[in-house]
């Protein structure tokens, strides 16, 4: 599931290409998942954050999900633990641990600039 994190990462950092593969890589991971829901979640949100003109949604949830667009993942852990249901804070847990990771990998592979 990095590969998924790190085109989704590149995607909220402005990658504009990068949403693609992250779309595609989360819905690889969500076909194969039968009991696991957490990539089909965040296959719906990049779709989501993909099409024109969507409204987050009110209160907590809105609140995270504009975070995490914004990488601000520090406010959208502190978000995430005042999430209503069990469910939804291990679903929203997991992508920011995710995020950081890859963000994290990202931020220190090597570049070539010459």
């Amino acid at each position: 599931m990095s590969a998924a994190a790190t085109a989704l990462d590149q995607a909220l950092a402005g990658d504009d290409s990068a949403w693609e593969a992250a779309e595609a890589t989360y819905g690889r991971a969500a076909r194969g998942a039968l009991l696991d829901s957490y990539p089909l979640w965040v296959l719906e949100l990049i779709r989501g954050w993909r099409a024109p003109n969507v409204t987050p949604p009110p209160g907590t949830l809105g609140g995270f999900l504009t975070a995490v667009r914004a990488r601000a993942y520090d406010e959208a852990d502190a978000l995430a633990a005042t999430l209503e249901t069990p469910r939804a804070k291990e679903l929203a847990d997991r992508l920011v641990n995710d995020l950081r990771s890859a963000g994290l990998k990202r931020e220190a592979a090597p570049t070539n600039s010459r």
